[in-house]
């Protein structure tokens, strides 16, 4: 048997409308019917302009088959490349205040973080708002901030092996703008805020100067699309081969609708895989020292439950890193060292959810499989209100395997048998418990 699945590439998302971006119909008199392709008449002129992708994918009705194709899909239509695969602190992510959240940008701060961002092995700080000051008149770091401009925070991040990256609004600054701020800080990263996206120019304008951007550095730089607002932005299916998506902004305190909830950032990551490659999504971690637990269940979780929860994606810690206090910061340095010893082999892995829908009370988790399906990694999840201490997987694409499967953080390895059906059974004895575990046929 097999199906059908249709694709748009646009910058529509569920939560915010998108220019043209139409839909599908099926219908009995003309069949299915794709509407709104992104060139309403008032833009068609003698020029040449791109409008919204479709995409007809055919699948095998297999288990996973559907989830498999539009994966090889994104894999092809949006390629990792070895730039793509960091760990990334940001500074916005510790603060409650208007002022605060702008001074953690600062010179000072960045200094300190990089210096913890080098302790806890995490690849880039991004120095979000604020360096340019508290409005947004200017896009020069400003001297009671940065005195020296980027030259110390560049100079000291080289030393420490830390790269850097920064946060700018994606519109109104120029090119020029974009440029001289990346050239004179050594900036890989930037994370575009800001935009709306209401019609087609100021979608191709914005469009064009990422691409002119990132084409004078040489394809080095790579950008974290914010996706955050309920404006037009840039949707799941559009322009990730600059580079990822910034999903959400999840906060300590304030604001209540941003609020931290670790199981709510699983539970979004492991339904976004469904249908995308998650290691193109931004995966947030938070400090749950700072986390209102008034407001907040992150009193149920721990911090390496936490921490593990963004593996699968691209790891982004939204938090200022130096707040972590022993032993916690021994907790994640070494799951850190771990995960970048296995991260290549995710990225050429396939990506799949597991287990039930996350909601607190679940076995869940993600599989990734390697292109041979023969081998792979298991990043699994017993949640704080689940009172099973047994829970049977379902792996399809090893069923009737004899496996070899290791705790990589444990360093304990065991054999298992995968039923015909693809049942795998494991036991976490406690509840809020999590394991990161490879495996191979035999």
């Amino acid at each position: 048997m097999f199906g059908i699945a249709l694709v748009k590439e646009s910058h529509k998302c569920v939560n915010s409308e998108g220019y043209d971006s139409g839909l599908f119909v099926c219908s009995p008199d003309k069949g299915l019917v794709c509407y709104g392709w992104g060139l309403n008449p008032q833009y068609i002129d003698n020029e040449w302009h791109p409008g919204w992708a479709t995409w007809c994918i055919a699948y095998t009705t297999e288990p996973l088959g559907c989830q498999r194709a539009l994966k090889t899909f994104d894999q092809i239509r949006y390629p990792e490349r070895s730039r793509d695969i960091y760990i990334q602190a940001n500074t916005w992510g510790s603060s409650q205040g208007f002022k605060q959240h702008r001074d953690a940008a600062s010179e000072k701060n960045v200094l300190r973080e990089i210096d913890s961002c080098k302790d806890l092995g995490i690849d880039v700080l991004q120095i979000d708002d604020g360096w340019q000051g508290d409005d947004y008149e200017s896009w020069r770091p400003i001297p009671p901030r940065y005195p020296n401009g980027w030259a110390t925070v560049r100079d000291a991040a080289r030393e420490a092996g830390v790269e850097l990256g920064l946060w700018m609004a994606a519109m109104p600054p120029t090119l020029e703008d974009m440029e001289r701020n990346v050239r004179d800080g050594d900036f890989v990263s930037l994370k575009l805020d800001f935009a709306v996206l209401k019609n087609r120019r100021q979608i191709d304008d914005l469009m064009h100067k990422t691409r002119t951007l990132v084409q004078k550095c040489n394809h080095a730089l790579r950008v974290n699309w914010d996706l955050t607002e309920v404006c037009p932005r840039y949707g799941y299916f559009y322009a990730r081969e600059f580079g990822c998506i910034y999903l959400e902004n999840r906060k300590p305190v304030v604001p209540v609708r941003a609020l931290y909830r670790p199981g709510t950032v699983l539970r979004d990551l492991w339904e976004l895989s469904k249908y995308c490659n998650l290691l193109k999504f931004q995966g947030s971690v938070q400090n749950l020292e700072m986390v209102d637990h008034d407001l907040s269940d992150a009193g149920a979780y721990n911090q390496a439950y936490c921490t593990a929860i963004a593996l699968m994606s691209s790891p982004l810690f939204f938090c200022e890193t130096h707040f972590f206090k022993e032993p916690l910061r021994t907790e994640i340095r070494e799951l850190l060292a771990v995960y970048k010893a296995v991260r290549n082999d995710l990225y050429q892995g396939m990506l799949f959810p597991i287990g039930h829908k996350p909601d607190g009370t679940q076995w869940t988790g993600f599989d990734c499989q390697s292109p041979d399906r023969k081998t792979g990694y298991l990043l699994l999840f017993r949640e704080p209100w689940n009172t099973e201490r047994r829970y049977t997987y379902t792996l399809p694409a090893v069923a009737g395997c004899s496996l070899r499967v290791t705790d990589l953080l444990r360093d304990v390895s065991w054999e298992a048998s995968v039923s015909h059906a693809g049942e795998l059974a494991l036991v976490m004895e406690s509840p809020c418990d999590w394991r990161f575990l490879s495996y191979a046929c035999v």
